[in-house]
């Protein structure tokens, strides 16, 4: 017995929790609130737009200084390390290229939009997997199925970027609204379509799981590979262009460690706007940038 609401006031206590449980039982919503933040452990309940990451805080009781992002001290190390690894992979690179006597401005300038979209993706493809794995059957099936058709489905759209959207400012306000649309979709076909498909063969599931996840990888594909296509052409950016990517990895390694405080704190569906929210200001700090013009219509007259 956890707590009986018809429990006496004065009766034997049996456990040092049953007290907490009474407690929060009889107490009103701003006390209950109250003592469930003071509580050791994390207990609210969860749901499947917040589910539980083990979000414990440990013997200890209350987390220590760093336990707005992670309760557990291992855990915290584990982000500040590979933080600075993560920041000094993206960093070396440009320290090389300045002793060579290279100039770095303008990669600086566009690195924003790798760090946008290198943090969007990661939390992205992570919220696909924990969206989409009742759905098709558990967590084997979503690493099986959905990383597979997410990469899929961002080669396609890595081929296509160009010819979905011209390397101009009208380009990338395509791309915003293709964006927009794509993300609008999938929280449309998650939280209406597929719930009422879930008494389903799992055959049929794994398709539609499929046929949600490979449209998406597409949308997820256009972006970066556009704007590399237009650095190309930029001299002073060109022998920067795999510097970007690295810098692009090191935001996927820092928002795949950040993603269970953020989806923690925001929830899945919330998480999934912030992924697009940051696209959207990736692309607008692509189109803004000063000398596009020129750069834009070399990509149009090369072959």
């Amino acid at each position: 017995m956890v707590y009986d609401p018809f429990l006496e006031k004065d009766a034997a206590i049996q456990r040092p929790g049953d007290k907490t449980f009474r407690a929060l039982g009889a107490a009103s919503r701003p006390e209950r609130q109250r003592l469930l933040a003071a509580y050791s452990y994390d207990i609210t309940p969860v749901s499947d737009d917040r589910p539980y990451f083990y979000w414990v805080r440990g013997r200890g009781g209350a987390p220590g200084p760093g336990g707005w992002l992670y309760p557990m001290a291992s855990a915290q190390w584990l982000f500040v390390l590979a933080l600075i690894l993560s920041v000094g992979m993206a960093a070396l690179p440009g320290v090389l290229l300045v002793r060579r006597g290279e100039r770095v401005g303008p990669a600086l300038r566009a690195m924003p939009f790798f760090v946008a979209s290198g943090f969007a993706f990661i939390l992205a493809e992570n919220g696909l997997f924990l969206l989409l794995s009742l759905f098709v059957g558990g967590p084997l099936y979503s690493l099986s199925v959905v990383l597979p058709s997410l990469l899929v489905g961002y080669a396609m759209g890595s081929l296509v970027a160009l010819r979905v959207a011209s390397a101009t400012r009208a380009g990338a306000v395509r791309l915003i609204a293709i964006y927009v649309v794509g993300f609008g979709a999938l929280l449309a076909a998650a939280y209406w379509l597929l719930p009422s498909m879930i008494g389903f063969s799992v055959e049929l599931r794994l398709a539609a799981a499929v046929g949600t996840v490979v449209p998406l990888g597409a949308v997820l594909g256009l972006g970066t590979p556009w704007y590399m296509e237009i650095l190309k052409v930029r001299s002073p950016v060109q022998k920067s262009l795999a510097w970007m990517w690295g810098v692009s990895a090191a935001a996927n390694v820092v928002g795949s460690l950040l993603f269970v405080p953020v989806c923690r704190q925001l929830g899945v569906r919330g998480t999934f706007l912030l992924a697009g929210l940051l696209y959207v200001a990736a692309l607008s700090w692509a189109a803004s940038r000063r000398g596009r013009g020129s750069v834009l219509r070399s990509v149009h007259s090369s072959p």
